[in-house]
């Protein structure tokens, strides 16, 4: 059996010692090729950034911008769309409560949109606010005639004139039922005041008493009196009663002392 307590083991070789500009050589290789790596990475990026924005800004001008036809008439919208290198599509007509009649009220494609030379632009003329007709209201009350004037979207005013008809009723209207007239135009309505009230004219003379009679739009008749202690040409009773409602046009019969 050997002892290896005393056994003599080899002798370990030195480290090997590398000079430092051994070293660094040794890294120059390396470092050159991580910069040209770098480098073309670089260059691809700024390559793939001038593509891109080559494409960009190189399609715009091959493009056309849509000018704004709103509130042109049919012609000058008709010259715009072609002078923006453009065409005019279609060209429609619609009602407008703020657009006057002729004029653009909208458009396809919209403005300062960009669109291939030569794409249709299609527009929608006014053809002024919308319409409707006088609904038919004679013989309705007032408050009737009111209320289908503003289903109607159209304004009443009321005018009262003597009238044999009921108080209130409606006995004309202006323009005619029937008429087309744009939408919150004014519509005047006629109505009845009612039935006039015979004047009361006894006690009064002979000619003042024509006179209100037929102010109130009556006849009259007159007939002698000669039981009567009035003064000659007095009024001394009269048929029918004033203050009793009657057509206009009655024979109002007055009688006059003698």
């Amino acid at each position: 059996m050997i002892d290896t307590s005393t056994a003599v083991r080899p002798p370990v070789p030195p480290e090997e010692y590398v000079e430092q500009d051994d070293y660094e050589t040794s890294r120059r290789p390396r470092t050159s090729v991580l910069i040209l790596l770098g480098l073309l990475i670089l260059a691809l990026i700024a390559g793939a950034w001038v593509a891109l924005r080559s494409d960009l800004f190189e399609s715009a001008p091959e493009q056309e911008q849509v000018p704004s036809l709103i509130g042109l008439t049919e012609e000058q919208a008709r010259d715009a769309i072609v002078d923006a290198g453009l065409s005019v599509g279609g060209v429609d007509f619609d009602t407008s409560e703020d657009v006057a009649e002729g004029m653009v009220i909208s458009q396809t494609p919209n403005r300062d949109q960009y669109v291939d030379p030569g794409t249709s632009v299609d527009i929608v003329i006014s053809s002024g606010k919308p319409t409707v007709q006088v609904p038919f209201l004679v013989g309705k009350t007032q408050d009737e005639a009111r209320n289908a004037l503003r289903t109607a979207k159209l304004k009443p005013t009321f005018e009262s004139v003597e009238s044999d008809e009921p108080q209130g009723q409606v006995l004309s209207t202006s323009p005619e039922a029937g008429t087309e007239v744009e939408q919150n135009s004014a519509v005047q309505v006629t109505i009845s005041k009612g039935p006039v009230k015979v004047p009361d004219v006894v006690g009064k003379n002979r000619s003042d008493a024509i006179q209100e009679i037929l102010a109130a739009g009556f006849k009259f008749d007159i007939r002698g009196d000669d039981r009567s202690t009035e003064p000659r040409g007095t009024v001394t009773d009269q048929l029918p009663p004033g203050g009793q409602p009657q057509p206009q046009g009655t024979v109002i019969t007055l009688f006059v002392s003698t």
